[in-house]
């Protein structure tokens, strides 16, 4: 053992494989020189080759996995209206995806965007990119600054779009490919590539067919939307009439992998939900997005009984802020039975499965990744101890009660990101 291990002090609490979870009051975390979890356990039983450990004190904190988002829009982070209607909220939503043109405001957003998931204890996102493949290469390089796990890709339509925002699809997915090779697996594989593509009524076949065949070449993953909206649903029937359905039109392009990741997942039969889990697709649940944008609710509950991995998305421009905590309440609220348990589950664990990383984060178990995040739950005062208290009460805390104030630290590969003693030398709107 060298003194390049850290040892942490604190709560604990993480879920585990088969529903399980750990609960250690009198924690103990120890980070390797490589950033992955050397060992969890009892304070009172760390092994005495870790006893020259630098020390972080963190009792009368929880430590948990870090937040994993599913589905989020990096061009929506300044969009604060609220517009119902899917095709009103397009066509304003599309003045603010166009504005990435300019490489400034690109770079301006994506600091205050990647910056902001930090804040708010997210570790990993997967991320809708720019329209514009030099813009999206920007928000590449200031994710690579960040530190934080990010997946992304460059968002492509050919159809249905403002000429601001329509490209050549054989051009598309040259640009897209190009910037693949460029990023994906790059900061020591904290930076994947997903190619990404608009709903079918902003695409066309061949884009759809071409995005299918780029993945597969480079072994990526796909993300999209799927059965958010009736009235996007009704366009992409009539566009393409001999489909059936939208599920097997994404099917029959070849968007449906193992490696695809849908959002919303809202209007389908259960002969669709069958079909992604034929097709081991996953679903990004993004419930407050879903409330704000008319109330629709994904079937939660189908997507399990279809075995389906569900991860939670905060998805700005829909939804409203990128706390993954918020989404927790939501999930709770629009799903009865849940407990919260099942929600941080589905905000680290469940969340890290929909990504294809389960293997690596959502979780704090040896061998993983140290992605974790150190909150002070706001229940607590300081006369109040932490160690003491029922974790339901801690997590439900956070859960309906928590925000970005309640994060203190947080790290990704057991380097530190985030902490509230540098939080003032952070961003502002007006930077």
């Amino acid at each position: 053992m060298t003194k390049s291990h850290t040892l942490y002090f604190g709560r604990l609490y993480t879920p585990l494989s088969a529903g399980r979870w750990l609960d250690l009051p009198d924690g103990a975390l120890i980070v390797g020189a490589a950033g992955e979890i050397a060992w969890i356990g009892r304070e009172k039983e760390v092994p005495q080759e870790y006893s020259r450990a630098d020390v972080v004190d963190r009792r009368g904190r929880l430590i948990l996995p870090g937040l994993v988002d599913c589905h989020q829009h990096l061009c929506h982070y300044e969009w604060v209206r609220l517009v119902p209607d899917l095709l009103k909220w397009l066509e304003a939503i599309y003045e603010v995806e166009a504005k990435f043109a300019d490489l400034n405001h690109a770079r301006k957003v994506s600091r205050l965007f990647f910056h902001e998931l930090a804040r708010n204890g997210t570790t990993a996102c997967c991320v809708h990119g720019p329209y514009f493949p030099e813009a999206t290469d920007v928000a590449f390089a200031i994710a690579k600054e960040s530190g934080l796990r990010i997946l992304m890709g460059m968002t492509a339509g050919d159809t249905g779009l403002p000429d601001s925002l329509l490209r050549d699809p054989t051009t598309l997915i040259e640009d897209a490919t190009a910037l693949c090779r460029k990023w994906d697996g790059k900061n020591r594989g904290l930076l994947s590539w997903c190619f990404t593509v608009r709903p079918a009524y902003c695409a066309s076949e061949s884009l759809l067919r071409q995005v299918a065949a780029a993945a597969m070449e480079q072994g990526a993953r796909i993300q999209s939307h799927l059965g958010e909206n009736l009235a996007g649903q009704r366009q992409i029937l009539e566009r393409f009439p001999g489909c059936g359905s939208e599920v097997n039109l994404y099917d029959e392009t070849g968007i449906l992998t193992p490696r695809t990741i849908m959002a919303h997942a809202i209007h389908l039969s259960e002969n669709d939900f069958h079909r992604l889990a034929c097709r081991r697709v996953a679903v990004a649940h993004c419930p407050r997005a879903n409330l704000l944008s008319g109330g629709a609710q994904f079937s939660l509950r189908t997507a399990w009984m279809a075995k389906l991995h569900v991860g939670l998305g905060t998805d700005l421009g829909a939804g409203k802020g990128l706390s993954v905590f918020r989404s927790m309440e939501d999930a709770i609220k629009v799903t009865s039975g849940l407990s919260v348990h099942d929600v941080f589950r589905m905000g680290t664990l469940g969340s890290a499965a929909a990504l294809g990383l389960e293997a690596e984060i959502g979780s704090l178990e040896a061998g993983k990744s140290a992605d974790f995040v150190i909150v002070r739950p706001p229940c607590t005062r300081p006369s109040d101890c932490v160690r003491l208290l029922e974790i339901d009460g801690l997590l439900a805390s956070l859960v309906f009660h928590g925000d970005d104030r309640c994060i203190e630290s947080v790290c990704v590969r057991g380097r530190e990101v985030f902490s509230t003693h540098c939080a003032e030398e952070g961003l502002s709107h007006d930077a």
